[in-house]
């Protein structure tokens, strides 16, 4: 299982119009801004947002808030080696360490509420096969109030082929915390 924490210049408006959720975006990465469109309420992106761990390939392609309490983010996960299988965690539960969430600039937490891939979807957590240099959507629904400042976001996820949790972070360049 292992940990994959996006760092970006994400947009995303709380009143649905264009805000800034980063106060220093972080170019180490070359991360691009997403921008929620106050007519359509949905990310358009100028490119990919991703990171990659354990030869999976993950890409937020598209992050809507769907409503004031709610943000739904949509992923393209690309796996580069042999055929295996992935499991995604959304909020298994409250005192588990494997929940997928995202994190503001106040320390506030807004924790996966579904996690879809496919047509599968749970709460706790989904499982699938995936196929080498194929890629396959997932959406992850994430409830709580958050500021308009995204810090970080957190996948958490178990390959099949190594069953270890592994941590992937991704830093503010001012951040002493190394990967």
């Amino acid at each position: 299982m292992f940990y994959v924490a996006l760092f970006s210049s994400v947009l995303i408006a709380s009143n649905f119009t264009d805000t800034p959720l980063l106060k220093n975006p972080i170019n180490k990465y070359n991360y691009k801004p997403y921008v929620v469109s106050q007519n359509e309420n949905e990310s358009k992106n100028e490119d990919v947002f991703s990171a990659e761990s354990e030869g999976f390939l993950f890409q937020i392609t598209k992050c809507k808030r769907i409503s004031p309490e709610k943000t739904e983010c949509n992923l393209l996960i690309k796996n580069k080696r042999e055929d295996r299988g992935i499991t995604i965690y959304g909020n298994p539960g409250k005192y588990s360490g494997s929940r997928t969430r995202i994190i503001d600039s106040s320390g506030n937490e807004a924790f996966a509420s579904k996690v879809t891939i496919g047509d599968k979807s749970n709460r706790a957590y989904v499982s699938t096969s995936i196929l080498r240099d194929i890629p396959i959507k997932a959406i992850i629904t994430f409830d709580g109030v958050i500021t308009n400042n995204i810090s970080a976001y957190v996948i958490v996820v178990n390959s099949s082929d190594n069953y270890q949790r592994t941590e992937v972070k991704f830093l503010p360049e001012s951040s002493d915390a190394k990967k």
